[in-house]
């Protein structure tokens, strides 16, 4: 906002100890000067300015003045206290001589004093004194002189030097000034009765310092009373007719105001003293009538109405003269608003996502923001976005990714012609659009004129493409052949969970708007005939909210794992997915992870079958990053819920169900490798009786923190750690003994445990409605949530090291007191 100009008084005061005739004083009494003036003019609008508060002592040929602080000190419409670096006072005699003269810095804390000595002055001669403010270039400062005259007695005498003073002492100076034979005449004229014509002219009312008057001072027309008087021999009897003594005011100024910025406006003023004129003003031309001859200011006295702020192209006050009857223009002032700086850039849906579709919308922050919504543009490179609101503070606007972006983009935030520096933000790329119920030859570009088939998008899919995907079912192929797949592409992502009326991904539903890719071809419901894969996923490849089913990886080589989902030496990112009824000879019938990173979450292994790693199977050299899985109802041969051969894998917040294996670990299978298992819940998992329910490890590390094991329908071990490997638990609960201590698999691996318990969690009573009533899991009415009647040692049993800041849920885990398993309590 624009800074409010201060009021400021500027005040000279001579001060001495006594005060001769011929001096004009001030005291604190009430001034109604009129004196013989008997056809002063009647003004009903007095001008109120306080007047100046400095003291000016002269005593033994040495001047002292003394200017309070700026509180006092300077208190004036005609100038801004800041303006003042230097104060100036001289005095000269009738001669123009300068007899006495100094200088000293203005402090508006502390206030001044300044002394200095007095040269060749001479007892009852006329003198006059003069107070100037410099800027800080030393340049006296418009408007803000004041004056007195006086007669030098011995002793010590002051002098008071304000507006109400300064024309006495001007009318004398121009007698002089006018013919040097007329100094006898101004030294004849008694000041006092001087002054009180002056006042008559002033209407001068009130009590030093605040002064009012019907006239200003600095509006007398001194010149022409020099004149008069000079023309009568000083007789003041001659000047009667007192209108002709102020000041034309019929000139006018105009300034030109451009930069604003929407419906801004700002007060501007022209500081003349007599009328201490302001008009608010938006952009364009501003005209100030009535303004006295003389040289004036025009100032930026008030901030915008809406709170922007701006800076002045050019200094301001500006200074420019006044002719009488004429329009003087100062020509145009250009305002700037302060630079916007963008802080953030977030997706409003989501602000964890450092990304926005076309036509989502996205949240800035920042400063100096326009607090009118118009008054703001925000743009994408060149492309201006729609802005839907900013906030009363300026420091928040949201808006409309335009469609028909895409990719890095510079987003920028501008106020008039002022622009933030580019804030990089990335669009994601128009959308393919499918829709498994549409006509044929549709275009992709939009929902009315989708694609029918998801093999047609991902063939037109580029690097940076979104695939969007109406509810329906997908299926590999319209023929019988088995071997075709929907092969995923580096930087193409699939989003299922559209109604079909979106313009956002934010938008699915990928719950209810259910979207299936299935590898049910040829005869419906045989799975014989079924496709081999259903997804061959690849590196930076995205798969998100679909239903995956019905893949059946019985052939030969590489066509009997991964019936649902493919991944062989590649690194995809896979989440939000049901993983439902497929089949292997050979393992992984859910997913095949051979030589491969997959980041998985949030994804349903539901009712898989065959070999190793009915749900997941995780082969030779690979890391695999695991949160938020269920694993239910799978089966197979060795982990029916998740194998691992040779494999690094890392499993968080995830729970096993009823998974049933028919040689071992019913839970997860370990032929080699490492499996880190953190924050997860084993419920009734199975094997081959006698076998292993939960884990069984073969070969290679182990290691299970903050983790439930419970099981109810059998006494088989929990856990099975064979010869050579290395098992660690650390805060976890299990119910069934680690295999070892009878005589069934014994144990000759490693095992260490530190703070495991074996205490009946207490879950539902008989529960079998494992994702709860709303057939959903990942939410707080899953049927693997702890319960009220959870035991203490349950619920705040788990330890920091390494915890999730979440649980399956999305919850917050509570630091210190973390639960067991993949549910907080």
């Amino acid at each position: 906002m624009i800074k409010k100009g201060f009021v400021l008084a500027l005040a000279i005061i001579l001060t001495s100890c006594t005060a001769p005739t011929n001096v004009i004083q001030e005291n604190n009494q009430v001034v109604n000067s009129q004196n013989n003036l008997s056809k002063v003019e009647a003004v009903n609008n007095p001008v109120s300015k306080p007047e100046q508060n400095g003291i000016l002592s002269i005593k033994d040929n040495k001047m002292t003045l003394t200017i309070a602080p700026s509180k006092s000190g300077f208190k004036t419409k005609i100038f801004n206290p800041s303006e003042v670096a230097t104060v100036k006072v001289e005095i000269k005699n009738t001669a123009g001589t300068v007899t006495g003269i100094g200088t000293a810095t203005y402090n508006p804390a502390t206030g001044t004093t300044l002394s200095a000595s007095l040269n060749n002055m001479a007892f009852n001669q006329l003198y006059i004194a003069t107070m100037i403010p410099l800027d800080s270039s030393s340049t006296e400062i418009t408007g803000a002189e004041v004056k007195n005259a006086f007669i030098l007695t011995a002793g010590s005498q002051t002098v008071p030097l304000n507006y109400r003073t300064t024309p006495t002492a001007k009318i004398l100076e121009q007698i002089i000034a006018s013919d040097p034979n007329n100094i006898a005449l101004a030294k004849s004229i008694n000041i006092a009765t001087l002054q009180s014509f002056v006042d008559g002219i002033t209407g001068v009312m009130g009590s030093f310092p605040n002064f009012t008057y019907t006239v200003h001072p600095t509006t007398v027309n001194t010149n022409k009373i020099a004149t008069d008087l000079i023309s009568n021999s000083g007789d003041f009897g001659a000047l009667i007719n007192t209108s002709d003594y102020k000041t034309n005011n019929s000139s006018s100024v105009k300034v030109t105001i451009a930069g604003l910025v929407s419906t801004d406006k700002v007060t501007i003023a022209v500081s003349d003293p007599s009328s201490q004129t302001t008009q608010t003003v938006g952009t364009g031309l501003t005209t100030f009538n009535n303004i006295s001859v003389g040289s004036w200011k025009t100032s930026i006295v008030q901030e915008a109405t809406n709170g922007t702020t701006y800076t002045l192209s050019q200094s301001s006050p500006i200074n420019s003269p006044t002719t009488a009857n004429a329009a003087n223009d100062l020509g145009t002032v250009t305002l700037t608003p302060a630079t916007p700086t963008i802080t953030s850039v977030t997706n409003t849906s989501d602000t964890t996502i450092t990304s926005a579709d076309p036509n989502a919308t996205i949240t800035i922050k920042g400063t100096n923001f326009h607090k009118v919504q118009v008054g703001n543009t925000v743009k994408f490179g060149t492309t201006t976005a729609t802005i839907n609101s900013v906030n009363a503070t300026g420091t928040e606007i949201t808006a409309t990714v335009p469609s028909g972006i895409s990719g890095t983009n510079n987003i920028t935030v501008g106020v008039g012609t002022a622009v933030s520096t580019a804030y990089t933000f990335n669009i994601n790329v128009l959308p393919i659009f499918v829709d498994a119920s549409a006509a044929s030859g549709g275009t992709g570009t939009s929902w009315a004129t989708a694609y029918n088939d998801l093999q047609t998008a991902l063939a037109n899919a580029t690097s940076g493409k979104q695939i969007w995907l109406k509810k329906g079912t997908y299926k590999t192929t319209t023929t019988a052949d088995r071997s075709i797949s929907f092969q995923m592409k580096d930087g193409v992502t699939v989003y299922g969970g559209f109604a079909g009326n979106e313009n956002n991904s934010s938008q699915r539903d990928f719950t209810t708007n259910v979207t299936i890719l299935s590898g049910d071809i040829g005869t419906f419901n045989l799975k014989t005939d079924n496709a081999y894969h259903v997804v061959n996923a690849v590196t930076g490849s995205v798969l998100d909210g679909v239903t995956i089913s019905d893949g059946y990886a019985t052939g030969t080589g590489v066509d009997n794992q991964g019936g649902g989902i493919y991944i062989n030496g590649q690194s995809p990112t896979l989440r939000n997915l049901i993983i439902k009824n497929n089949s292997s000879s050979a393992g992984g019938a859910g997913i095949l992870s051979n030589n491969s990173s997959p980041e998985i979450t949030n994804v349903v292994f539901d009712s898989n079958n065959g070999g190793d790693g009915g749900g997941l199977l995780a082969s030779n050299s690979g890391s695999l990053t695991l949160n938020n899985l269920v694993f239910v109802d799978n089966s197979g041969s060795n982990g029916a819920g998740l194998a691992n051969s040779g494999s690094t894998v890392n499993i968080t917040n995830s729970v096993f169900i009823n998974n049933r294996s028919t040689i071992e670990g019913g839970g997860i299978y370990q032929e080699s490798g490492t499996t880190n298992i953190l924050n997860c819940t084993f419920y009734n998992n199975g094997s081959g009786s006698p076998g292993t329910l939960d884990l069984y490890v073969e070969i290679g590390s182990a290691s299970i923190k903050n983790t439930i094991l419970w099981n109810t329908t059998t006494s088989d071990p929990s856990i099975h750690n064979a010869a050579g490997s290395t098992l660690s638990l650390e805060n976890s609960n299990f119910n069934n003994s680690i295999a070892g201590a009878g005589p069934i698999y014994p144990n000759v691996g490693t095992i260490s445990n530190v703070g495991s318990i074996n205490v009946d969690p207490n879950f539902v009573p008989g529960i079998i409605d494992f994702d709860g009533p709303n057939n959903k899991y990942f939410d707080s009415d899953d049927g693997l949530n702890l319960t009220s009647n959870t035991p203490t040692s349950v619920k705040d049993g788990g330890t920091n090291d390494g915890a999730p800041g979440t649980d399956i849920t999305g919850a917050a885990r509570t630091l210190n007191s973390i639960s067991m398993g993949a549910y907080e309590k």
